[in-house]
Order: C-alpha cells, then sequence, then structure tokens
C-alpha cells in the first residue's frame, strides 16, 4: 500500500485524533493504544542512537531542512484536520468525511470484492477468490435468483458451486474469466479495541468500527427449561421463583419452590450450576431433573427447547435489537468468530474486514444484534476456502444422499400418478356433464318456482273467492230458512 509506506504515522495519528474527537471517553483506552503503538516505530535512526547514547553527525544539513520541511507541512496539515475534526464532533462514523479517512485503505482491495444481488435485493458482498469466476461469501442470506456485481459494473447470474456450513461461506461461480483475485492469507486476529475497516466495491468504505470481543467460539441458540432459580439458603441446589408459560418447564409441571439438586448427574450447587449445566446442553436435548418438592424426591425428564421458539423472536421482544440494521438469518453456531461494532446489514455480509495496515484479518459473517456483527478470522476462513474449492462442497455432492433419497420418492410417486391422469379426465368430462345438467335443472326449478308462483298467487284469489262466496250461502240460507218458517207460520197457525 503505497499511500501508507511514505507516511503510515501520519494516517495513523489522524485516524486517532478523529476518534478521539468523534467518540466517547469510554473508547479512550484503544485510542491510548493506537496512539502509543505509531510512536514505537516512529523514530528515526538517528532518535534510535541519541537514545542510546551515541551521537551521529550525518554532514547533510540540506537534507535535515528538506526532512523538516516535509515534517511542518503535515504538522500544518494534521492541524487542519484537526480543526477540521472538530466541525464533525456530533458526526456519525459513517458519515462520508470520516469514512474518507480510510478510502486509502480500501483503495486495493474494493477492486477485488462484488455485489452479491437477488432481483432488487443486496443479499451480500463477496470476494473475488479465483480469476475464473469464483466469489466467496456469507451464505445464510443467499436465495434465488443471485447475480454478482463486480466492482467495475459488469454483472453476471451466479450459482452457488459450495456451501461451508460450519462457517456459513457460499462459494459462488459466475461465467467470466480474467478477474484479478484477492490474495488471502492468515494473520493475526484483531484484539479488543483494534480498528477495523469494512470494504464493498464502493471507493468509499462501508464502515469503520472497534473490536468489542476478540475471536472465541459463537455457541447454538440457548438451550431452555423456562425457569427462574435463585440460590438456596443453606442448603444446595436452585429454588425455582418463576415458571415461564408454554415453557418445558410448564409442560413438565415444575412448580414455585421446587428445589432443582441434580440435572442428569451433575448436582446443583445454586444457580449457578444449573445454568453453566444447561450451558453445555442444545435446544432438542432430553434431561432428568432431581427435583426436591417438599418432603419429596421427584424425577422430571423434559426435553430443552430452543427459547425464540417459546417467547417468539427475541428480537421481536426487543425492539431495540432491531432499529437502524437488518439482522442476519444465522447469528449463532461459528466456530470461531469475533465481534465488532461497525455499522452493517445482513446484505453487506461476506464483505472483507482490514485492519489499519490494509491486511484482510477477517470476513464479516453476521449482523448479530443492533449495534455487533461478527466476522471470521482468516484461520477459519482459508480451510474453509480450501474445502469450497476442492467441490467436495457442491450442494449437489454435499446432499447426494438426500437427494437419492428424494429421487427414489419422486419415482415413486410418478408411479402413483400415471393412473391418475386418466381418472382425473375421467371425473373432469363427468364433472362437466353434471354440471350442465345442474344448469338446466336450475332452469327448469327458475321455471317451475316462477309458475308455481302464479299458480300460488291464483289459489290465493280463488280461496278468497270461495270463502266470500261461502259467506253469500250462508247469509241467503238463514234468509231463506227465516222465511219458510214465517210462511209456515202463517199458513198453519204452528212453527
Amino acid at each position: 500500500m503505497k499511500v501508507y509506506e511514505s507516511r503510515p504515522n501520519l494516517f495513523l495519528m489522524t485516524l486517532a485524533l478523529a476518534s478521539v474527537v468523534l467518540l466517547p471517553a469510554s473508547s479512550s483506552g484503544a485510542l491510548g493504544k493506537i496512539l502509543q503503538e505509531p510512536a514505537k516505530s516512529s523514530g528515526t535512526q538517528e532518535d534510535a542512537e541519541k537514545g542510546n547514547g551515541a551521537t551521529v553527525d550525518n554532514g547533510d544539513e540540506a537534507t535535515s531542512e528538506a526532512q523538516a520541511a516535509v515534517l511542518t507541512a503535515e504538522l500544518g496539515e494534521l492541524a487542519r484536520f484537526v480543526r477540521r475534526m472538530g466541525r464533525l464532533r456530533n458526526s456519525s462514523r459513517l458519515d462520508e468525511p470520516i469514512l474518507d479517512l480510510v478510502k486509502p485503505l480500501a483503495t486495493p482491495i474494493s477492486p477485488h470484492t462484488a455485489r452479491i444481488w437477488s432481483d432488487k435485493d443486496q443479499v451480500g458482498v463477496g470476494i473475488v477468490v479465483g480469476e475464473n469466476g469464483q466469489i466467496l461469501t456469507s451464505a445464510s442470506e443467499l436465495k434465488n435468483p443471485i447475480e454478482c456485481q463486480l466492482a467495475d459494473g459488469r454483472r453476471f447470474p451466479a450459482v452457488v458451486s459450495g456451501i461451508h456450513e460450519v462457517t456459513n461461506l457460499a462459494l459462488l461461480k459466475i461465467d467470466v474469466t480474467g478477474l484479478q483475485p484477492l490474495e488471502l492469507t492468515e494473520t493475526p486476529s484483531p484484539d479488543r479495541g483494534a480498528w477495523l475497516v469494512s470494504v464493498s466495491p464502493d471507493s468509499t468504505p462501508i464502515s469503520i468500527g472497534v473490536v468489542g470481543v476478540p475471536e472465541r467460539k459463537i455457541g447454538t441458540n440457548e438451550a431452555f427449561v423456562g425457569i427462574l432459580p435463585v440460590d438456596v439458603e443453606d442448603g444446595h441446589g436452585a429454588r425455582i421463583t418463576q415458571v415461564t408459560a408454554n415453557s418445558p418447564a410448564d409442560a413438565a409441571d415444575l412448580m414455585v419452590n421446587d428445589i432443582v439438586t441434580y440435572i442428569d448427574d451433575v448436582e446443583i450447587i445454586d444457580a449457578a450450576t444449573l445454568w453453566s449445566t444447561l450451558a453445555d446442553h442444545e435446544p432438542g436435548d432430553r434431561v432428568e431433573l432431581t427435583i426436591k418438592r417438599g418432603d419429596g424426591i421427584l424425577k422430571i425428564g423434559l426435553e430443552l427447547a430452543d427459547r425464540t421458539k417459546v417467547l417468539g423472536d427475541f428480537e421481536d421482544m426487543n425492539q431495540q435489537d432491531r432499529m437502524g440494521s437488518t439482522l442476519s438469518r444465522r447469528r449463532s453456531k461459528f466456530p470461531l468468530a469475533f465481534q465488532h461494532d461497525s455499522g452493517l446489514s445482513a446484505g453487506q455480509m461476506g464483505s472483507p474486514v482490514l485492519d489499519l495496515d490494509g491486511k484482510v484479518v477477517g470476513i464479516n459473517i453476521s449482523r448479530s444484534g443492533r449495534v455487533s456483527s461478527l466476522a471470521l478470522p482468516m484461520k477459519i476462513v482459508l480451510p474453509a476456502l480450501e474445502a469450497l474449492k476442492s467441490g467436495s462442497l457442491a450442494p449437489a455432492a454435499l446432499n447426494h444422499t438426500r437427494i437419492e433419497a428424494i429421487t427414489v420418492e419422486l419415482k415413486e410417486l410418478s408411479v402413483e400418478l400415471a393412473p391418475l391422469g386418466s381418472k382425473l379426465q375421467e371425473v373432469e368430462s363427468t364433472l362437466a356433464v353434471e354440471k350442465a345438467r345442474q344448469e338446466e335443472l336450475k332452469r327448469i326449478d327458475d321455471d317451475l318456482n316462477q309458475r308455481l308462483e302464479a299458480v300460488t298467487a291464483r289459489t290465493d284469489e280463488l280461496e278468497k273467492s270461495m270463502k266470500e262466496l261461502q259467506q253469500q250461502v250462508a247469509d241467503l240460507s238463514r234468509r231463506t230458512r227465516r222465511l219458510e218458517s214465517e210462511k209456515l207460520l202463517l199458513e198453519t197457525g204452528a212453527r
């Protein structure tokens, strides 16, 4: 990196001073280290010899004056920069003036990177690792169709040629040759407080950040039992003070004030022992708890759960963890990773991570929290890349057993499906006929309903007329009987 060979100390001092201006006092320990490290190597041979009690006279006053002039110019530039940073005190580390500081670090690396797209979504950043179109990236966010956009803007369809499940790295292949791969070497993992630069094809780096947690194993999702234990006073065990609804503990009928004394054959001395014992298990493991309940001893078996499946997605419960970033699908179970606070999203995983010497020290693999990203160190990346390039991790080769099983099942289904085709056609034909009959009957039914309504109306009219006539007949009949009775009386003198 020619940019730094001439003035490495000035660059580091500039970045450190920028950090002092922009970051809170809590970061001063890491920044002090940055400021001190350049000082160890910034002395000239003349300074070293003076420190040893020797005197040196190089006899070249012109050279000394030239060096002094250069130093004065650099100090002036540094002073102007510090004044500028004072005006940016409230700026974010992602603001362009800040990222401009580390552009020279990213410049040699950016041409060797690529953007990974799926339709209109960026799902990752890749590193060119083969001149024949091999690109290394993060696997968990990939979805079809996949395209790779090189630093020069060219865009090619990509296929997954390998997935390293342990590290979550994937190797993509595009149909192009003559690429310039990035030479990856094993570099020491950064320590806590070290500055990092994440790079993509942009001329401006994605982000800068600081290592918060050195490399460590990232375990699986927490094995969850669903109890809140406390130490037992004057005794051994862990007393249950709360049982979570719908948890394994709830399903196993554990109760408040139960005392856990053993998990399998591990004696539980206190709450800390209980937690450390559970930490050795994964969701899905079955354990047997020895419980003291009153004066009795119970043996209760249960299956440990995944916390997120019992309580819902942890990020849904704690919205702060989702603010300002898109988290990765996979955020756990890595053999080794270091954590840093660079402002990244899930769609920027797979990007190379540089130290302040411009060396690639890792690959971003997971956005694990609102202010935390995980990166794989190179000691993990290089063996995984070698395995990916071998072809043994190609999806078809990796999943050949399951593919063969599915192929057999598909053939069996094909045999079952073959006669169903003709039956389906027969049913469809019969159904068409029946639907036609149904429509005809519906038409007839509608006609009959109309005729029925007309007949019903005529019947109602006739019934009304009949009742009126019946009433008239009754009235006339009564008058007739009365007149006949009166006539008989008149003729005979008796009724």
